[in-house]
């Protein structure tokens, strides 16, 4: 059966990260901030899904006796970001109108989510994001719910996949994809249900 809509994760299953961290780091260190006090305010952000630079420039505000220069802060960031993102070369496609809906459903802060995808130039009918994980299942239904099913979901985490079955959501409701892609995060994540899996987008994307 076609299905009545696409839905992607976006980090590591339409666009991906150089994970040149350091030059990040060094937006902050270089304006006085010990690098030391940026990465560990930096990894707690990221855990909490909380990543944005405002909210990193707020901590370090408040943890340290550091005046930013918050203009020139968000302009070395938004130029770090041009420089270490990219889509996959098989999500190009999106950047065109399809016959199909297509939504996003992405897990992190809004903001900063927001700016990414925006400038990847993707083109998308519904955009859900969740600082929670595993939650994505709640906008899938959601989906569902206004457009009917199937809806093709496409994550790089199994344990995103597997919440949507837990929630009960079967393959009339939501087909589930895993995408192994090389430079994923969660590679290392094993299913405990039977998922599609898929090295690439060019199938769903024909």
């Amino acid at each position: 059966m076609k299905p009545k809509c696409l839905a992607f994760d976006f980090d590591y299953t339409l666009a991906s990260f150089s994970g040149n961290r350091e030059a990040l780091f060094e937006i902050f260190s270089s304006q006085g901030v010990p690098v030391t006090k940026v990465v560990t305010i930096y990894e707690e952000i990221k855990k909490a899904g909380a990543y944005s630079v405002a909210n990193l420039v707020n901590r370090l505000m408040d943890e340290t006796d550091t005046i930013f220069d918050v203009d020139k802060i968000y302009r070395d960031h938004d130029e770090w970001l041009r420089q270490n993102m990219r889509l996959y070369p098989d999500a190009e496609r999106l950047k065109s109108k399809l016959d199909i809906p297509v939504a996003i459903i992405t897990h992190g802060d809004e903001q900063h989510q927001k700016m990414k995808i925006d400038k990847t130039g993707i083109l998308y009918d519904h955009l859900y994001i969740t600082p929670e994980a595993d939650s994505k299942h709640k906008f899938l239904r959601e989906l569902f719910d206004m457009l009917g099913g199937p809806i093709a979901f496409v994550d790089d985490k199994a344990t995103e996949l597997d919440a949507v079955r837990d929630a009960g959501l079967t393959n009339e409701h939501v087909i589930t994809h895993h995408i192994h892609r090389d430079d994923s995060r969660y590679g290392f994540l094993k299913a405990k249900h039977d998922h599609q899996i898929i090295t690439g987008l060019e199938d769903l994307l024909k």
